[in-house]
């Protein structure tokens, strides 16, 4: 029954991620024959930059906190709120330091002559804030087995991402702003469908909760998978700047459809991985273990 539930989980989580893509490949093709090669050059070279500072704000922390929090002999609710709260002033930190860079750009704008490439860069320091704070309602979310609501977290940012833009594209406001913000909002859906599913605070974090057991334990299990995972994500997203600088903007446009249709063979990957990392951790031995892969 259990493996059951298992396998009905990772087709409902690999069933959202088709649709994600989907959403996200149709939009993709609306942007094409809407808005300028520039515009899209540059909202793409954006994007990269905010999925590497993304991993960035991550710190390799998302899996190692689902791994700590599904140990069969973590049963302790005050030791769950603990490494909750370290997780959370891991974030914390690492927001700070991108609020402090969208301040400077932000300001910066006001006095520089390329007054639009500054402004995006500040507006996109601020999405990635709301992106790091929204991952930690995912991740919370995965570390208690929500996969339902998990379910809709994938779902919902591209899905209002892709209406607005075909609004936008429908209504002819073909401008970059309009399609920066297109492009944002789901860090801000994510942000807020999080906290309605998880009601828990991003403000309640405490700086002891970094060098207390829990915050240590953290950070000694995420650091070799922050190195991993940030290196991996600079040499996926590195292509996109490369080409921005050696080539022209619709390339650059049409590299990232493409990685988009590579992308699906990854999906299915992906649903088996997010549904599997909490309940191997409470296995008790191999014979369980095998029993939950083979059979």
């Amino acid at each position: 029954m259990k493996l059951k539930k298992t396998y009905q989980q990772v087709i409902q989580l690999f069933s959202a991620n088709i649709v994600k893509v989907a959403f996200g490949f149709i939009g993709s093709i609306v942007v094409l024959r809407g808005w300028s090669n520039s515009d899209i050059g540059d909202i793409y070279a954006l994007i990269g930059l905010m999925l590497i500072f993304q991993q960035m704000g991550d710190l390799g922390t998302g899996s190692s906190f689902v791994r700590l929090m599904s140990l069969k002999n973590n049963l302790d609710p005050e030791q769950d709120k603990k490494m909750t709260q370290s997780y959370l002033s891991f974030k914390f930190i690492v927001c700070f330091g991108f609020f402090l860079a969208a301040l400077f750009f932000l300001i910066y704008s006001f006095f520089s002559t390329a007054r639009r490439e500054t402004l995006a860069m500040a507006i996109m320091f601020f999405s990635t804030i709301f992106t790091v704070y929204g991952t930690f309602h995912y991740t919370l979310l995965n570390s208690q087995q929500r996969f339902r609501e998990l379910t809709w977290l994938k779902v919902t940012p591209p899905l209002l991402k892709t209406l607005l833009i075909f609004i936008l594209f429908g209504l002819g406001h073909n401008h970059f702003y309009g399609l920066l913000f297109a492009f944002m909002l789901p860090s801000f859906v994510l942000f807020f469908q999080g906290y309605f599913f998880t009601q828990h605070s991003v403000l309640s974090f405490h700086w002891k909760s970094l060098f207390n057991e829990s915050g240590l334990k953290l950070f000694h299990l995420s650091k070799w998978v922050f190195l991993v995972g940030f290196f991996q994500t600079l040499f996926s997203q590195i292509d996109i700047l490369m080409l921005k600088t050696m080539s022209s903007d619709h390339q650059v446009a049409q590299f990232v459809s493409a990685s988009k249709i590579a992308g699906v063979v990854m999906l299915f990957s992906q649903a088996i991985y997010t549904v599997a990392l909490p309940k191997l951790k409470n296995l008790t031995d191999d014979k369980a273990l095998v029993q939950l892969t083979f059979n």
